[in-house]
């Protein structure tokens, strides 16, 4: 059997390897954040992309609906400057520009959402240090191991 000075150094060696672990762990872990931020700037990127081709449809299915209303109204002999049919015109320019502000507006803003999520990411991995997550694991462990050593009077009490 091991006798009592076996204690303070199987704590010393078990608190060094639980140092080595959070070392690692706080590594993993800054590694996880700045990962998580390209990922979310890529995603706020492809959002925008997503969002221009969202408006170009918006302003090729406006411009097929304008052209039907203007076939549909001159095929009628209907005068497409004054009038009702005037106003039928505006009237689906108006929506489809309505359409196109709100398809820019909700792309602008979730990819801002996107930037700060990335931004609050790259401050977190910024706040982990792998080496004082390290160091205060050796200090916990260096005081339990002098307790213990205590414990069994080997410091001379």
């Amino acid at each position: 059997m091991c006798g009592p000075a076996a204690i303070p150094i199987m704590m010393a060696v078990a608190t060094t390897v639980s140092a080595a672990s959070a070392y690692k762990g706080a590594q993993a872990e800054k590694a996880a954040f700045k990962r998580n931020a390209e990922y979310d700037e890529q995603r706020a990127k492809d959002v925008n992309v997503r969002g221009g081709e969202e408006i170009f449809q918006q302003r090729l299915k406006q411009a097929q609906v304008r052209g039907t209303q203007t076939a549909s109204l001159a095929a009628r002999g209907v005068n497409l400057t004054t009038g009702s049919a005037f106003n039928i015109l505006e009237d689906t320019d108006y929506i489809s520009d309505m359409d196109v502000r709100t398809i820019a507006s909700n792309t602008e803003r979730d990819a801002w959402a996107l930037r700060e999520r990335a931004g609050a990411n790259r401050m977190s991995a910024g706040a982990v240090d792998p080496s004082f997550v390290a160091a205060t694991s050796l200090l916990g462990g260096a005081a339990k191991t002098y307790g213990a050593g205590k414990d069994a009077k080997l410091w001379g009490n």
